[in-house]
């Protein structure tokens, strides 16, 4: 088993289409180990989810909930610009801005050239901490490119575990190229990935197994990705001044 710490992209009932509270996907994370969870809903262009006003209010959670540590988050929704559907002056009160396409929230484009420039300038733009599922069969991008970014600015990439899980109704996951994101972070140092599991219910909290093929094949050790203990993620939110 893949035993991380920390699950860094997690959604309540706020979200609109995930089925938990924030209590229960806490008293889950705790059940089952967890130091840390991220609770990132989806951004208000995201339809059924919440308004701006939510994530304004999240500093009203506790620090720490069942023993668990609770990052106050968003999963912003990426226009074609690279810009997202959470206002500063909403996102500064957050802990943690992770930030990814979602053609039903914000249509981008169906090419790769129109989802890669849009990440990018996401990346550059100052504003994400982590994008999440980059590597995406529905948005097919250039992850060189976005890679490359990422190193430069020091901005997570996710393994999204929820793209393999089984029983998914979407094919959303690619493994030769999720694979190779994990090889480019092998080789680069400075590129930091995230394993999560895109969580929608409580009883999936840090069930990353179904990415365990990606971690294999690729070769890269768990203790790689910044989300393996609560420490190594804290300390690069201290990084970012969070």
């Amino acid at each position: 088993m893949l035993n991380f710490k920390a699950d860094l992209h997690i959604h309540s009932l706020a979200s609109g289409h995930a089925y938990s509270s924030i209590t229960e996907l806490a008293r889950a994370a705790a059940d089952k180990d967890l130091e840390l969870i991220a609770i990132t809903d989806h951004g208000p262009e995201m339809p059924g989810s919440c308004h701006s006003y939510h994530f304004g209010n999240l500093k009203a959670l506790p620090a720490e909930i069942h023993g668990v540590k609770i990052i106050t988050g968003v999963e912003a929704n990426i226009g074609p610009d690279g810009s997202l559907d959470l206002g500063s002056r909403f996102r500064n009160r957050l802990d943690f801005i992770a930030a990814g396409i979602h053609d039903d929230a914000i249509y981008v484009g169906d090419y790769k050239e129109n989802c890669t420039k849009a990440i990018i300038a996401a990346i550059e733009s100052g504003t994400v901490d982590m994008i999440t599922h980059p590597v995406s069969n529905f948005n097919p991008v250039n992850i060189e490119k976005i890679a490359r970014a990422a190193s430069k600015h020091q901005v997570i990439l996710e393994i999204n575990a929820s793209s393999y899980a089984p029983g998914r109704s979407i094919d959303r996951g690619n493994l030769d190229q999720d694979i190779k994101l994990c090889q480019l972070a092998i080789d680069d140092p400075n590129l930091l990935l995230a394993l999560n599991s895109d969580a929608h219910f409580h009883d999936l909290i840090g069930y990353i197994e179904p990415a365990r093929e990606v971690v294999k094949k690729s070769g890269i050790s768990p203790e790689r990705f910044i989300n393996y203990s609560a420490d190594k993620f804290i300390n690069y939110l201290k990084k970012n001044n969070k």
